[in-house]
């Protein structure tokens, strides 16, 4: 997710292809194989032995106009080598990138063993009600939240930064329970233009608003909870999005809430 997200974001004209395939190494094994391509920036050519670095990123005005923390690369790399695999990548810039993994695996000869179904704490029914804005930058992640609300039939508005969130709420502002525009908002903490903590904070301060917001980051450093917490947000779920523990947020802190 992390590699085509970022292929998605960088990508403004052309294409972006994933292909896949499964390469046999023996009667055993088979070797998966993976490459995202796309037209975007691409990489200086002295830059691409450190993009896979924490906190890295090709240029600092890349981060101001598209946002992010520069851990992406570094945690799918990370990811890959915990299961035993590689990850490379060719670039030019204003031409494109390629990025390519692969993973060994050993075919399995076990039965599946059938689902279990997973106890929850929210009626989609009852959360088909609310009226839930999203605020992410990240087109991949928006394409994948929109498609599992639009599954259960669930409302869903997007802001594409802080700011449009902010101008989508000022419309929530003062108006009764029975009238009110949004519910709850996931905001993503990483997005250009004003970020996450930024939003927050006016949302807060400045427009004296307690509507219930989800912070939504793949930030795992130490810390971050707390940080969102502190700033007024009333949860906190990491990407990538476990759509379960989403839904029984959600519903805590509306339906639940308003039944306390």
């Amino acid at each position: 997710i992390n590699l085509v997200g970022n292929a998605i974001k960088f990508t403004n004209n052309g294409s972006v292809k994933v292909h896949g395939k499964a390469n046999k190494i023996d009667t055993i094994n088979v070797l998966i194989e993976f490459s995202i391509s796309d037209t975007g920036i691409g990489i200086p050519e002295n830059k691409l032995t450190t993009i896979f670095e924490r906190f890295h990123q090709a240029e600092s005005h890349t981060t101001r106009k598209y946002g992010g923390t520069g851990l992406g690369l570094s945690i799918a790399k990370q990811l890959i080598e915990l299961q035993g695999g590689t990850l490379s990548v060719k670039s030019e810039q204003n031409v494109g990138s390629v990025f390519t993994f692969f993973i060994p695996y050993e075919k399995s000869t076990s039965t599946p063993l059938p689902l279990e179904v997973e106890e929850t704490k929210y009626n989609l029914k009852e959360l088909s009600k609310l009226k839930i804005l999203l605020a992410e930058d990240n087109q991949l992640n928006v394409m994948l939240i929109k498609n599992l609300f639009s599954e259960n039939n669930l409302k869903l508005q997007t802001a594409e930064n802080g700011k449009e969130c902010i101008e989508l709420l000022k419309t929530n502002t003062g108006l009764t329970e029975y009238t009110k525009v949004f519910d709850i908002i996931l905001m993503d903490m990483q997005m250009p233009v004003m970020n996450g903590y930024e939003a927050v904070s006016f949302i807060r301060n400045e427009l004296k608003n307690n509507i219930p917001i989800i912070a939504m980051t793949a930030n795992a450093m130490a810390g971050e909870r707390e940080k969102c917490l502190n700033l007024g947000m009333d949860d906190y779920i990491s990407k990538p999005i476990d759509a379960t523990e989403l839904f029984d947020k959600i519903n805590d802190l509306t339906l639940n809430s308003n039944n306390k």
